[in-house]
């Protein structure tokens, strides 16, 4: 009997059905391992680009503040060549150099034992110590003249978490070493992540 006879055809037929339901299910698990795949290719393209942006961001932003440190810098310099620190005219440029970066905490001075003595908020008292901070005691030992970024601290002024983003200056007579503080409160730059996603 061949297999179309009347008795033949049900087991074709079953066997048909078998062939295109196994290469439906084929076809589906091909297709959902594609979708996998490409899903998979834009999620690393998507992060790659969530981190380029802020890679370019934190860097403009640590280019800005290095900028307004060397300013603040070469400032101090030239004041101790011509003799003393002028407290007026170096909080005015403190405050006014801040005003340029606004999100973030204020610019300080930092004297060679560690206590912060310009750019505090009124009504502060000089008696705010960072000698103990480990940022400042590598710039205490390290004579470059680099910038250098803290780890997290809690700022012992705002009680804020900050990046502390240091320059260190130097007296050119008595090679006494301080610092050009920018206390960045962490939360502006961990804050602009979820934007950029």
């Amino acid at each position: 009997m061949t297999p179309w006879g009347p008795k033949g055809l049900p087991k074709t037929l079953l066997w048909t059905l078998l062939g295109l339901n196994l290469l439906a299910f084929t076809l589906a698990v091909l297709t959902l391992n594609y979708s996998r795949e490409h899903y998979r290719e834009q999620a690393f393209v998507a992060t790659r680009n969530i981190a380029q942006l802020l890679e370019r961001d934190l860097t403009a932003d640590l280019d800005r503040i290095d900028q307004i440190l060397t300013d603040v810098q070469t400032e101090v310099e030239q004041q101790l060549i011509a003799g003393a620190l002028q407290p007026a005219a170096l909080d005015q440029l403190l405050s006014r150099r801040s005003y340029r970066l606004d999100e973030r905490d204020a610019l300080r001075v930092a004297d060679a034992q560690g206590r912060l003595i310009y750019g505090l908020p009124p009504g502060l008292s000089s008696q705010v110590q960072i000698a103990d901070r480990p940022y400042f005691q590598r710039m205490q030992s390290d004579s470059s003249p680099g910038v250098q970024l803290s780890e997290p601290v809690v700022s012992r002024v705002t009680g804020r978490w900050s990046l502390v983003v240091a320059r260190r200056l130097t007296d050119p007579w008595a090679s006494l070493p301080a610092l050009c503080t920018w206390p960045c409160a962490w939360m502006v730059w961990s804050s602009a992540l979820p934007a950029w996603t």
